[in-house]
Formats: C-alpha cells, sequence, structure tokens
C-alpha cells in the first residue's frame, strides 16, 4: 500500500527522550492540558521519567512523523482491572 500523507509511528520511550519530553512538557503551550502549569525542574522529571519507564502499568509512548518525534501518549493500567 503507498500512501501520500504522513505516517505517525509511535515507539517505547526510551531514556535518550527525557530532555525532548521535559521540553515539550514545560512549554507554555500545553500549560493548558497539565495539572501543573509551570515549567518542570529537571530533578523532578528525572525521576518521574525513571520512574515511568520501568514501572510495568504505565507505557509512554513517543510518536513520530516522517521521523520527526513529535509527541507522546501515556497509557495507564487501571488499578481495578
Amino acid at each position: 500500500m503507498v500512501y501520500d500523507e504522513p505516517q505517525l509511528v509511535l515507539r517505547d520511550a526510551r531514556p535518550l527522550d527525557s530532555e525532548t519530553i521535559r521540553g515539550w512538557r514545560s512549554d507554555s503551550r500545553n500549560y493548558e492540558y497539565s495539572r501543573v502549569r509551570a515549567p518542570v525542574e529537571p530533578e523532578v522529571h528525572g525521576l518521574w521519567f525513571a520512574a515511568i519507564l520501568t514501572d510495568p502499568t504505565r507505557k509512554l509512548l513517543v510518536g513520530s512523523i516522517d521521523g520527526v518525534d513529535v509527541g507522546t501518549i501515556r497509557l495507564d493500567q487501571d488499578p481495578t482491572n
């Protein structure tokens, strides 16, 4: 099948993505979608990021379009299931 439109590809987040994701999260354009409306300190983000990468009940995916990372999707397992 041939696609003319840009293709979205999802992959697991990896340690090298940490600073890129912190930059996205700290961008003021994203504040309206977050509970915290301020930049994230590197140390706080580092702890959160390390925890999410090793948590079996959570999945952090990075989306790329035409090889350029464009955002994340986080999936959390429902603790009642």
